[in-house]
Formats: C-alpha cells, sequence, structure tokens
C-alpha cells in the first residue's frame, strides 16, 4: 500500500524533491508532438466582487493513443493552476491553497476524449503568505479580482504522463473575465459577504468545523435579498454544503432545502453537485454499449462520467424516460446492476456488482490487506 505525505509548505514532485507552486514553470517545455491540449472558458460575461468566477477548464486528448496521466496533477490544476493578469503586472500565479500530493496513480484518458473540471476563482487565503518567500510570480493574498475591471485569465494544466515521466506544463488559451461594480440591492449584499470566512465558504462549499453558523448568515442573505446577482454562489455554496447542515434542526434544514431548491430526488443522489440537474437527451439508440452511452451524457452536461470495463461493456437496453442527468445515471445503474462512485469536483464511475464482489474476495485471500 503506498503512503501519501501532506506537506504543508510544498508539494512532492516525481523525483520525490521538494517543490513550491511558481515551480511549475520551471518545468520541461511541453514536448511538440504532444497531442493534448487544455482550453478554458467561462460561462458568465461579468462577474460581480465577490462572487466566484467559474473557469470550465477542457483537457482533450486530440491523438489516437490512450495517454495514462498522473490523476492527481488534477488537484494541482485545481489549487493552483490559475494565472492571472492584473495591475499592469505580467501573468502571476493564483495559489488558492497547498496540497500533498501522492504521484503515480494513473488515469487514462481515451483518444478524442475529454475531461471537463471547474475551476472556481475567488479568494487566497492571507495565512499562507509567508509559506513561500516573496516572488513576483505568485498574487498576495485576498481577492483574485479585487476591483471592476478586465482582467485576462489562463490556466497552466501541470501534467505527469506516464511515457514522458516527467512534468509537462500545458498552458490554455486566455480569457477575458469583467467584475462589474455592485448596483442596487447587490451593493447592500456586497459589504454583508465580504469577510474572509463567508468568501472562503463561497469558494469552496464547506466551513471549518464549529463555524456552522457562516451558513445559517448565507441562508439569512439569500433569504432576504432573492433577487440579488450574488444568488447563484449563495445557492451553490449552500448545496455544497450539504453534508454539514443535513443534521441541523428540521425546520432549518427545511429552510435551506427551499432556497436552494433541492428535490427529495436529488438529496437521494449526490444532492451536493447541481450539475446532475441537467437536462440532457438520451439518443443513444438501444445495442450500443454503455460506454457509448455515457460518452454521449459526458458531452451534453460537461460531467465525465465512465464507466469499469464490466460495466462499460454491456449492451445499452434504450432510451429512458428519465430527462434529468441525476435520474439517467440512477436508471442505469439500477438496469445494469451497478453501482456509481465518484465527487461533485471529479468524475463518475460506473461500477458492476459483480467486479465489486470480485474485487472484495481478492481482498479476503491470504497476504492481502
Amino acid at each position: 500500500m503506498r503512503t501519501c505525505f501532506s506537506p504543508t509548505l510544498a508539494l512532492l514532485a516525481l523525483t520525490g524533491a521538494w517543490v513550491s507552486p511558481t515551480d511549475i514553470n520551471d518545468a520541461i517545455e511541453a514536448p511538440k508532438a504532444l497531442d493534448v491540449r487544455v482550453t478554458i472558458e467561462t460561462p458568465k460575461g461579468d462577474y460581480l466582487p465577490g462572487e466566484p468566477v467559474q473557469i470550465n477548464a477542457i483537457l482533450e486528448n486530440t491523438s489516437r493513443r490512450a495517454l495514462e496521466i498522473d490523476q492527481d496533477t488534477i488537484a494541482l490544476l485545481d489549487v493552483q493552476g490559475v494565472y492571472i493578469e492584473r495591475d499592469g503586472q505580467p501573468f502571476r500565479q493564483f495559489v488558492r491553497d497547498t496540497i500533498g500530493y501522492c504521484p503515480w496513480m494513473w488515469r487514462t484518458l481515451e483518444p478524442e476524449e475529454q475531461w471537463t473540471f471547474r475551476l472556481r476563482v475567488l479568494y487566497a487565503p492571507r495565512w499562507r503568505e509567508g509559506l513561500f518567500p516573496p516572488e513576483d510570480r505568485i498574487l498576495p493574498g485576498g481577492l483574485a479580482f479585487p476591483r471592476p475591471g478586465t482582467y485576462r485569465v489562463k490556466v497552466v494544466c501541470p501534467l505527469f504522463l506516464r511515457d514522458v515521466h516527467q512534468q509537462v506544463p500545458l498552458d490554455s488559451n486566455v480569457i477575458a473575465v469583467r467584475i462589474r461594480e455592485p448596483e442596487g440591492v447587490d451593493a447592500r449584499v456586497w459589504p454583508r459577504i465580504r469577510d474572509e470566512d463567508t468568501l472562503r465558504f463561497l469558494q469552496v462549499g464547506r466551513v471549518p468545523e464549529g463555524r456552522e453558523d457562516i451558513i445559517l448568515r448565507v441562508a439569512d442573505v439569500l433569504e432576504e435579498s432573492p433577487t440579488t446577482g450574488y444568488g447563484p454562489a449563495l445557492r451553490y455554496a449552500l448545496r455544497k454544503a450539504y453534508g454539514q447542515w443535513s443534521h441541523f434542526p428540521a425546520d432549518r434544514q427545511e429552510r435551506i432545502r427551499t432556497l436552494v431548491g433541492l428535490s427529495p430526488a436529488a438529496e437521494r443522489f449526490h444532492p451536493s453537485d447541481e450539475r446532475l440537474d441537467a437536462e440532457v437527451v438520451d439518443d443513444v439508440p438501444a445495442g450500443t454499449t454503455v460506454d457509448q452511452v455515457l460518452a454521449s451524457l459526458s458531452r451534453q452536461a460537461g460531467v465525465t462520467l465512465k464507466a469499469t470495463a464490466g460495466a462499460g461493456l454491456q449492451v445499452y437496453r434504450g432510451p429512458r424516460r428519465a430527462a434529468d442527468l441525476r435520474g439517467l445515471m440512477q436508471d442505469l445503474a439500477r438496469e445494469h446492476r451497478s453501482v456509481w462512485f465518484g465527487s461533485d469536483r471529479d468524475m463518475y464511475k460506473l461500477w458492476s456488482i459483480e467486479e465489486l464482489r470480485q474485487d472484495r474476495e481478492l481482498d479476503r485471500r491470504p497476504g492481502r490487506r
């Protein structure tokens, strides 16, 4: 069993050396023949100050061969992969957090396959200042977009490829992000959410243990100002924090459930992931494989859905009646004797019950732990 280290001050690279976030730029240049690209886009034209900027990063294999990518580098993309041009300075790195990094956990990116990752860019905690020597390449703690105006943004995806054995920094396209001045009800809401604790909650959708008061405070703001432009960000954070408020007294639970529009069906299956509410078209004909169905749904919803060999090669039994992604996923699991595993930050994977049973039997063999 591998041991994972969780360093506070740096990351463990493939070489085993300690590296700071800025070392992403110091890695080797990407091989010219590397057929992987990362493209970013944002679903909105402009944002309010204090509203998390959503960046969809799409990693695509444009080659005809499968690529094995260290899956933990995706965590690096999420917390340290965004670069922002502001205040007349060149692009500087937005470091949201430090992480523990465990190399050599490979995930296969198939030919022409895309993985979509949602990055939320808002606030870098000030406590991390001083962990690393001051450098011009890292943005200071605080708001990533501190004032109204137009900013240029890109991501650098620090890939580790199994057949390259080195870190490959992959640059994305550059997009513009516009921050507008809050007016009206938004101008009244902004002072109520601009403290560090609330901003961090809006970015990651969770609060430190013992700080559930932040959840209630955000619920108060949303209830009192339901038409605010901050509404989607407030609802997103509250829904992500489902696991923290689902043990509240019944009246408080019902209040938050109503505010975020959480249906009973959603509450039974990955309730914190609003992407699964998406309406999709089940347009794959009967007789094809489950893998083909998941590829179609992934393209429509921007959620990476995969299946193990045992589940993915099964013959699909035809279009289902459910129109939402969550319902279709549940239908697939029931009809193909399978179970979904995954997270709302990354991909979902469908495992056949038979495969899980075989894995358990293997774990029971002498000498296995």
